[in-house]
């Protein structure tokens, strides 16, 4: 039954039934069910292919390739920096969130998975056919099975895959098909196994659909050649096995399951893949993304390997170099060591210095004399290549004669591909390749199909252009641009533009310390007219805007200083529109001349006659033969490179307005009114603006645009707002704000002269001036002051938000005019001119508001005294949950026998019972991870292992002297934090950290080390102690402390016995006398067992009692705050700083604790995102609670949860 496929998915139903074993599947459908597999012995099957035509289906495919292709021609931009779209912030997230280092110190990834890994079915069944149809096809080509194998044992001899254990099962799997890819061009890796995540399992989905793809950081090759350019000495290098340096989290590993077995007589074994693998979507940018954060992680350390590394590598192919041979080699070993520290290997280094090459040793040089820089593998009809030896460019044309190109019977089919085979991604032949399409875009004119014959004048056309491309074999460009000891460093650009096309070239002009003038082709872009037909004039402008925007990349690509950018065009008529403002032309010249003007000045654009025009060479197109030979493409006019002043070639005569075209036909229509202005509508204005010179001025616009046609033409004013105008504005703004503030005043006060007694403004005798105001009567007339003073204008405060503004607004104004004066000196002031009701609030409001104020005396955000955790209120054993803490240094002689031994430093670990606060003291050698472990060892072995332990989050050790830094850096460090967190987790116990510069939270290991140092400061005082003497006060000190009453242990007032954290370790003081030797006494008399565990009771009765209650009370941080919000702008305390230079940040996200009640947030600010405590920071009194967008983060070892209550 022949099924049209149009109706074939109509019929297909739902339900499957798969048969592994047997390769078979059954669809049902609304004929039944329909049996599906594959054919396994290829060797002996038939192939048969019944051709049916539809014409429907035809036109519409090849119309929609009609289209697409058409797009290809119409006008296009430069690729631009984009901002990330929410997938790659997603991606970026994740990593910095679960990035971290193995021991090693190789990076360990994971990558970045949707939401739906569930989607993903069976794959292994299809696994196991591509694996048995690989082994066939090694029976046909034995050669092919040799290298596969080697590259698979090499894959398992480097550890970049290991054999999965025999019943090793996981929840979701995936297993990857591969199969072999050849590169004839490398020179190492000729054959390469690749993976294929795109192959789909049994529910259609394959791991490549339910992954990130990731974006693209690295700059494009086109930055990277020009860049490579602008050295005297060009390095390239390429990183050896770049994705397979970077391992895949242990839990994502079974996602890289792959199915292997060195002959068919042994059974299929299971391998995972470790590492980063080419074939998942995300592999390049795992790869790259980890390459720049090696770079970032190093940045103090290796400054300029970290700039290499950041802007000079292309995937895995490093692009550099530098303008002397010492400086290369400085540079080569810089980035040898900080590549090695992420273990990354660079090889095939190549260079045009033989001395430097001889630093290089031979198994770490390239092979090849021609290096490519295209990552594909396509055979190139064209390809760009570098020639270390004479450093010069050249192109590859050997598969030009191989190809279809040179055919009797060209199609379009064919001259498309071999047009699309081009790679010159320099433009060196931008002439050559705008030849190409604007002979590709006549046959789209032609409307001819795919595979239709073309015309024998086309074919003769089409064999001299592709024979002519012979003639660039052996052609050298050389690469270098910047002239060796340049004093003087010049751009210049052309552009032009003709029916068919508009391009536009760029040229590097250098005057040396000899005065000689070096011009070089840096590069070119070309682009065919588009389809719908334009003028000649707007075709040349936008090859001027191609040439500013190829300009803005070649700037930001070059590594040299620019002292001049010049532009040439030979278009009169582009130079005249350039020369005005936008808004006169129609809107294509408009929006074109804008971006223009945007990124350059009109004094940039030049005149050039047409035959000095190179870019006349890109608009008109020419064969290669022709190319060669033309000096006025590869070295620009002849005068450019005499020294001599080029702008006198730069003249040329103005083109008046009327001669031009695309003039913006003016056309206006006025509305005139005499209406009284509505006093409601400065509410609409009031609420748009943040200042009052603002405001008038924006009245001041307002009433000169209206008044504009009571001048001539000619005469009308222009320009900046006048002091008359300002002053105008300014009494209409006062005039209509009291029309909203005192209504019911105006109307009594132009009735009989007086307002109410109930008016708020009676006392004030209130008058209304000529110019419609209302000031104040008062009883000052006979005093010697000014009119204002003695009569200020009457403003409300108070009632009416929306009317209160206009007063604030001038409180402000008048506060900011007068340096910030304070509420006091405020309110005299605006009195001088104003006089606003409840004056005294208004000055104190704007100065309470006022964030420069504010900086200067800020105000901590504070909170309620939080809820004590559970640790705190909870009876366990002692030290069942503790905190650490680390005090010192602390100097020690190092050895008793002699006198004059030196001191050396240690350091002393105090840990605490939350329950009890018993504490428990240990004397540390020095700030390692390992001194800390063994000390840890010690005290589990006397007090048992806890089950929590906190700490400190390392910040609260900042300091200036040396040792707090050490001790700092210690906490901070991750290999610390983690080589604990590993050593605690196989014991079951669990590190928590409170949040960063948060003493409060850990006051009680706080207060103990305070009570330590006390004890320690009386004991020794000046005393040099060896480390035996000192550990032994230390225990005499952690007795005395531990010895410290908590309540009393009796309610008798003739008991003077107390409860004390020795109570819990000993049953007694630890100071307290011996007790008297019972073994004399009969067996009946002796304490019982239950008498010792009554007495253990009676302790934790008493201290639940009793003791417990003790800590209900707060005694600081006594009532409840507004909670601080998402978005509010915080000012962040600084040490040793004054406050008007602490840093702005913004609250990403608050972490409430068991109460609800707010005292850690997370900040962002312009270095990343970190906590902190409520505490350091200082609300702005500004209503801003806008999120910011997120930004780019340091990569952060994951780290136990931090806690979020106090200790």
């Amino acid at each position: 039954m022949l099924i049209g496929a149009d109706l074939f998915w109509q019929l297909i139903g739902r339900d499957q039934i798969t048969c592994p074993e047997q390769y078979l599947s059954f669809r049902e459908s609304k004929l039944g069910w329909i049996v599906c597999s594959s054919i396994l012995d290829v060797s002996k099957s038939q192939a048969y292919c019944h051709l049916v035509s539809s014409h429907i289906a035809t036109d519409i495919t090849l119309e929609s390739i009609d289209r697409t292709m058409r797009g290809f021609w119409e006008i296009e931009n430069l690729n631009s920096n984009q901002e990330l779209c929410e997938e790659d912030r997603t991606c970026e997230q994740l990593l910095q969130e679960t990035t971290v280092r193995d021991s090693d110190g190789r990076y360990v990834v994971r990558m970045p998975l949707k939401d739906e890994l569930n989607l993903l079915g069976s794959s292994k069944e299809i696994a196991v056919k591509r694996l048995m149809l690989l082994e066939k096809r090694f029976v046909r080509y034995p050669e092919l099975k040799a290298g596969y194998e080697e590259f698979i044992h090499e894959y398992i001899r480097l550890g970049h895959m290991k054999l999965d254990e025999p019943g090793s099962n996981s929840t979701i799997s995936y297993f990857v098909p591969h199969h072999p890819v050849f590169k004839e061009t490398s020179s190492t890796t000729k054959l390469r196994v690749v993976f294929d995540f795109s192959c789909k399992t049994s529910t259609g989905h394959s791991l490549n659909d339910v992954s990130y793809v990731g974006p693209v950081i690295q700059q494009p090759l086109f930055s990277h050649l020009i860049r490579s350019r602008s050295y005297q000495i060009c390095l390239c290098g390429d990183l050896e096995k770049m994705f397979r340096q970077i391992k895949i989290s242990d839990d994502q590993i079974d996602l890289q399951k792959i199915l292997w077995r060195d002959s068919p007589d042994e059974p299929i074994q299971t391998y995972s893949l470790l590492t980063v693998s080419y074939g998942t979507s995300s592999a390049s940018w795992l790869a790259t993304r980890t390459l720049k954060q090696l770079a970032l992680d190093y940045q103090d350390r290796y400054p300029e390997s970290s700039k290499v590394i950041l802007d000079h590598f292309y995937m895995d192919d490093c692009i550099s170099g530098a303008n002397s041979t010492a400086e290369a080699i400085k540079l080569k070993s810089y980035l040898i060591s900080h590549l090695e520290l992420g273990k990354f290997r660079i090889r095939k280094w190549s260079s045009n210095s033989p001395e430097f090459m001889d630093s290089i040793p031979d198994e770490d040089r390239e092979l090849k004399t021609e290096i490519g820089f295209d990552k594909e593998a396509t055979v190139r009809t064209l390809g760009l290549l570098w020639l270390p030896n004479v450093d010069s460019f050249t192109y590859s044309i050997d598969h030009i004669l191989s190809s279809n190109s040179l055919s009797e019977h060209p199609t379009k089919r064919s001259v498309l591909s071999t047009i699309a085979k081009i790679f010159d991604p320099l433009g060196l032949l931008g002439p050559v390749i705008s030849k190409a399409k604007i002979a590709m875009q006549g046959l789209w004119r032609q409307e001819l199909d795919w595979d239709e014959p073309l015309s024998n004048s086309f074919t003769k056309k089409w064999r001299i252009f592709c024979r002519t491309l012979l003639k660039l074999k052996g052609f050298l460009i050389p690469r270098k641009l910047v002239a060796p000891n340049s004093v003087r460093i010049e751009l210049h650009g052309f552009a032009d533009a003709s029916m068919d096309a508009y391009g536009a070239c760029l040229y590097l002009r250098c005057i040396d310390d000899q005065n000689q003038v070096h011009v070089n082709l840096i590069t070119s872009k070309s682009r065919v007219a588009p389809i719908k037909t334009q003028s000649l004039p707007r075709l040349e402008l936008c090859g001027a805007l191609l040439l500013v925007e190829l300009a803005e990349v070649v700037k930001g690509a070059l590594d040299c200083t620019l002292h001049q950018i010049v532009f040439w065009t030979d278009s009169t008529v582009v130079l005249s529109w350039l020369q005005a403002q936008p808004t006169k032309w129609s809107t294509f010249v408009a929006n074109r001349v804008s971006k223009i003007q945007a990124h350059s000045k009109s004094s940039d654009w030049k005149h050039v006659a047409s035959a000095d025009n190179p870019a006349d060479l890109i608009s008109r197109g020419m064969f290669a033969d022709q190319l060669i030979e033309s000096r006025l493409w590869f070295r620009g006019p002849h005068w450019l490179s005499e020294d001599i002043q080029f702008e006198l070639y730069g003249e040329y005569q103005v083109t008046s307005d009327d001669e031009l075209p695309d003039i913006r036909k003016q056309k206006g229509v006025v509305l005139v009114t005499t209406a009284k202005p509505d006093p409601k509508f400065l509410l609409e204005i009031l609420s748009r603006v943040s200042s009052f010179d603002k405001l008038v001025r924006i009245i001041a616009y307002s009433l000169r645009y209206l008044r504009r046609r009571k001048y001539p033409k000619g005469s009308r004013p222009h320009g900046s707002i006048t002091s008359l105008e300002f002053n105008e504005a300014t009494l209409l703004v006062l005039r209509l704000g009291q029309q909203l503030m005192f209504p019911q005043e105006i109307t009594d006060l132009k009735k009989s002269k007086s307002v109410g007694k109930s008016s708020r403004i009676a006392l004030l005798c209130p008058f209304i001036d000529k110019n419609g105001l209302i000031r104040v009567g008062g009883r000052l007339e006979n005093a010697n002051l000014t009119p204002d003073r003695k009569h200020p204008i009457v403003l409300s405060y108070g009632g009416n938000e929306d009317i209160n503004k206009l007063s604030e607004l001038i409180a402000r104004y008048t506060h900011e005019k007068n340096l910030h004066a304070g509420p006091q000196s405020l309110l005299s002031f605006i009195r001088e001119e104003y006089w606003p009701t409840n004056g005294r609030n208004l000055a104190r409001k704007v100065y309470r508001k006022c964030v420069v104020c504010f900086k200067l005396n800020p105000t901590f955000a504070d909170q309620q005294m939080g809820i004590l955790p559970e640790p705190r209120v909870e009876p366990t054993r002692p030290f069942y949950r503790c905190g650490v803490d680390y005090a010192g240094p602390i100097y020690i002689r190092s050895s008793s026998l002699r006198k004059n031994s030196p001191h050396v430093k240690a350091y002393i670990a105090l840990f605490v019972c939350l329950c009890t606060k018993a504490i428990h003291v240990e004397l540390v050698e020095d700030l390692t991870t390992s001194s800390f472990l063994a000390c840890l060892k010690r005290f589990m072995s006397r007090r048992g292992k806890p089950l929590e332990i906190h700490s400190d989050n390392g910040t609260t050790f900042v300091g200036s002297k040396r040792e707090l830094e050490d001790m700092k850096n210690l906490w901070l460090s991750d290999v610390h934090r983690d080589s604990i967190v590993s050593t605690l987790a196989v014991d079951g116990i669990s590190w928590k950290f409170i949040p960063p510069r948060s003493p409060n939270f850990g006051g009680l290991w706080e207060s103990s080390i305070k009570q330590v140092k006390l004890y320690l400061r009386k004991a020794i005082g000046k005393a040099n102690l060896t480390y035996s003497e000192m550990y032994t006060v230390l225990t005499q000190i952690e007795a005395c402390v531990n010895s410290r009453p908590l309540v009393p242990l009796s309610s008798d007032p003739n008991d003077y016995s107390v409860l004390t954290p020795s109570h819990f370790l000993i049953g007694d003081q630890l100071t307290a006398p011996p007790e008297p030797n019972l073994r004399s006494l009969p067996e009946n008399r002796l304490t019982r067992w239950q008498l010792v565990q009554r007495i253990a009771q009676h302790f934790w009765h008493r201290w639940r009692n009793e003791y417990l209650h003790e800590l209900q009370r707060r005694y600081k941080w006594k009532s409840t705050c507004n909670n601080l919000q998402k978005g509010t702008l915080v000012l962040v305390k600084e040490d040793n700083s004054p406050s008007y230079a602490w840093s702005l940040a913004r609250v990403e996200d608050t972490h409430p604790g068991s109460d609800g009640l707010v005292r850690v947030v997370t900040l962002r600010c312009p270095s990343g995102l970190f906590k902190r405590n409520i505490r350091l920071l200082c609300a702005l009194p500004i209503d801003d609670t806008n999120s910011t967008q997120d930004g780019a983060a340091p990569v952060r070892v994951s780290t136990p949860q931090d806690s979020q209550q106090p200790c």
